[in-house]
């Protein structure tokens, strides 16, 4: 398994990251957690399109492009209402990355 720093994107890609959202209990405990800045400084570094889906992440760095509220059903007694994003870097956005819903017909 490689880590996402050592994987080459190819030039036209697009990365979409659905990383552990920052701040939920699950995520917390665990000895080795996620590095949230390392993560930040890799997107603000990545030349193709990066979107990055989250409940939160650092308004001075990132643009929310997309957001939607659902019901989070992880377990039989979870029945919260959540507001999901969608992020792209700041430098992204002055380039035009957004997130549209398409169409097949």
């Amino acid at each position: 398994m490689l880590d996402y720093e050592e994987v080459t994107v190819p030039e036209d890609s697009v990365i979409y990251c659905d990383i552990p959202y920052e701040g939920t209990n699950r995520y917390i405990e665990k000895k080795d957690g996620f590095d949230y800045e390392r993560f930040y400084q890799w997107c603000e570094r990545q030349t193709q399109a990066v979107f990055i889906s989250s409940y939160q992440m650092p308004t001075d760095r990132f643009d929310c492009i997309e957001e939607f509220t659902h019901r989070s059903t992880l377990s039989a007694t979870a029945n919260n209402l959540v507001h999901e994003r969608i992020y792209v870097p700041k430098h992204q956005t002055e380039r035009g990355n957004v997130c549209r819903q398409l169409s097949l017909f």
